[in-house]
């Protein structure tokens, strides 16, 4: 289920923009105002702008795929949160990075001004304009975000800035245009990081097959599926699927296998109506226990944390 409304915690001052759309959030002196404009397939451009009073953590909306990211600080200060680490950004410095779904948070400080520009970039469609097998070793595996300190590229952030300015016609070609922009800005960023065209040896007819795999994955059917009935199900020797997965979407099967079930499970305990057992079960674990190890490996918190913030914020939204 895809957000158009900021989903707030005053009360823990923390705030979730919403997925899709334009949304303002407003309390007391302060006002956000978040728009997220999705652009060619898998390619999302999102901004944030506005203030507030309070010290703030702006969370990014889960996601069921993951994603690199393309953060500018165009305006203001603010401090980027990820598993990762922490970031202190300055303005008009670039980052590009690929933390887990759901685990990218700006941190405002109190009185500040912000305005952030974001583009978001699904695993797969990268694939189509890059090696995703070098993608995955250079953006999936870091240990840390890549600042890329590249000063001809304020000039494009400039440009992409005045044309999300409030102030801007959007005639028919103004889609297009931010469109342009985005893809330079990511082919600039992912070319100083050295990454090479995709290897085009994968056939029409195993491509089809490998986009039934990954949807499969990706509505995490219950009870999960296993890898050799994925393969039966999309017609492929399990080997061979393997192998063109990995080639096609730069990560091992049986790690999207494992992350998929840990994805739909966080999404699970955010939606709530399940206990942790009935979560733990639907991921493909027989036990909580050796759920709830697994959960904090992959996402570093118990699912408990995640419960108890949900009742949290249901009081305090």
């Amino acid at each position: 289920m895809n957000d158009t409304t900021w989903r707030v915690d005053w009360r823990a001052a923390r705030a979730r923009a919403p997925h899709e759309g334009a949304s303002l959030l407003r309390q007391t002196r302060s006002a956000l105002r978040c728009e997220r404009i999705g652009l060619t397939a898998g390619l999302a451009l999102c901004q944030v702008q506005g203030h507030s009073e309070q010290a703030l953590t702006l969370e990014a909306p889960a996601v069921s795929e993951p994603r690199v990211h393309w953060q500018f600080l165009a305006d203001g200060a603010g401090r980027l949160l990820d598993p990762l680490g922490e970031h202190d950004i300055a303005p008009e410095t670039p980052m590009l990075f690929a933390p887990p779904s759901g685990g990218v948070a700006w941190q405002l400080p109190r009185r500040a001004r912000v305005h952030l520009m974001s583009l978001d970039v699904t695993a797969s469609a990268l694939g189509h304009w890059c090696d995703s097998r070098q993608a995955h070793e250079l953006l999936f595996r870091r240990s840390q975000a890549v600042v890329l300190d590249l000063g001809h590229l304020r000039s494009l952030n400039a440009q992409l800035r005045t044309l999300l300015h409030a102030d801007h016609p959007r005639g028919p070609t103004w889609r297009l245009q931010c469109e342009s922009l985005a893809l330079q800005l990511l082919a600039e960023g992912l070319g100083h990081l050295g990454l090479q065209a995709p290897s085009p040896h994968i056939g029409p007819a195993d491509r089809t097959r490998l986009r039934r795999a990954r949807e499969c994955l990706l509505e995490a059917p219950t009870p999960p599926v296993t890898m050799l009935a994925l393969a039966q199900s999309v017609g492929l020797p399990l080997r061979r699927l393997q192998r063109l997965y990995e080639q096609e979407h730069g990560e091992p099967l049986k790690q999207a296998l494992y992350r998929a079930r840990l994805e739909a499970a966080r999404r699970a305990l955010l939606e709530g109506g399940a206990s942790i057992k009935q979560v733990a079960w639907r991921a493909g674990y027989a036990h909580a226990t050796s759920f709830t190890h697994a959960f904090k490996a992959y996402w570093g918190h118990a699912p408990s944390e995640l419960t108890s913030r949900r009742t949290r914020g249901g009081r305090g939204t």
